[in-house]
């Protein structure tokens, strides 16, 4: 038996983000939404009797060096562990993570990747972990990882630690993601944020229950924003031509950069619409990360692929 589940791009339609603490932390607003499986890591796992639990990384965005090395620092590792150190469970397989998503890119690749491991296996055990507990534990692999293991269109905010999710009646709708295939590391962004932004005020937004599509793209063109795109410009001189490029596409109804970036998106009405501007962004820029994709919660289901 295979197993197999998605780790989707996750996107900050918007991000607020507040003066840097003396634990040189900052406080996050933000409003998170899904890639489909277009835009997606795949992790699979093949269960043994061995008594181990190995991880092979392979993909197209795989690391260019082994890609088994240093596997036992990988998020997806340290979820497996999480999950037995709570259940007592001893896992025995081969998990291999199917490495889709850019590295350093804002979309949360690798908190998707370790949030789609505890779903697996909570799932394949029959949920042993209430899911409020395991929201809570998943926040020690990282900021991004709850708001990952909810899945849903949410409010993350805090430390990225409290997550909620929203009353989101809206169908997925089309997007484009735009990677210049350049790494945005998160720390080099947040310590240009604070040299630039040292003295912003902050505080956390209230979020409107939309009522449709229109509505939803009113108030992220009239109120929303990405705090570190100032900052994620100056460390990476490939964000702009990517902001310049999905805003020249025909009939964006927001353009934005996701996270800390590189990884850049705009909105559209719908996913067929999304595809034809992916097609004509690719033909200019075969080299860049381009997916035509939608937006709404993440496509968490488990599947057996065993052939």
């Amino acid at each position: 038996m295979t197993l197999a589940i998605l780790a989707p791009a996750k996107v900050n339609l918007y991000l607020h983000v507040g003066p840097v603490r003396s634990d040189g932390r900052h406080p996050l607003d933000s409003l998170v939404v899904f890639a489909g499986p277009e835009a997606a890591d795949i992790i699979t796992f093949d269960p043994d009797d061995t008594g181990d639990l190995t991880l092979a990384i392979t993909g197209e965005e795989a690391p260019e060096d082994d890609p088994t090395l240093h596997s036992v620092d990988n998020l997806v590792i340290r979820a497996a562990s999480l999950f037995e150190t709570e259940t007592g469970i001893e896992l025995s397989g081969h998990l291999t993570l199917v490495k889709r998503l850019p590295v350093a890119a804002g979309i949360g690749g690798g908190s998707s990747d370790a949030a789609a491991t505890l779903r697996l296996f909570q799932q394949l055990h029959n949920n042993p972990v209430p899911h409020d507990r395991m929201l809570e534990l998943s926040a020690s692999l990282g900021g991004d990882v709850p708001a990952c293991y909810l899945g849903v269109p949410c409010r993350m905010a805090g430390d990225g630690d409290r997550v909620e999710a929203l009353s989101w009646r809206i169908p997925r709708f089309g997007a484009v993601l735009v990677n210049p295939r350049v790494p945005c590391p998160t720390g080099p962004v947040f310590r240009a944020f604070d040299a630039l932004s040292s003295d912003n005020a902050f505080e956390e937004s209230p979020i409107p229950d939309f009522s449709d599509l229109p509505s939803l793209f009113s108030f992220l063109n009239d109120m929303a924003r990405n705090d570190l795109e100032p900052a994620a410009r100056d460390t990476c001189n490939m964000v702009e031509p990517v902001l310049s490029a999905l805003k020249a596409t025909q009939a964006p109804r927001h353009v934005s950069l996701s996270g800390s970036g590189a990884t850049c998106f705009a909105l559209y009405d719908t996913v067929e619409e999304a595809g034809v501007q992916a097609r004509a962004i690719r033909s200019m820029h075969p080299n860049w990360w381009v997916k035509a994709t939608s937006f709404g919660a993440a496509p968490f289901d488990l599947v057996d692929v065993s052939e």
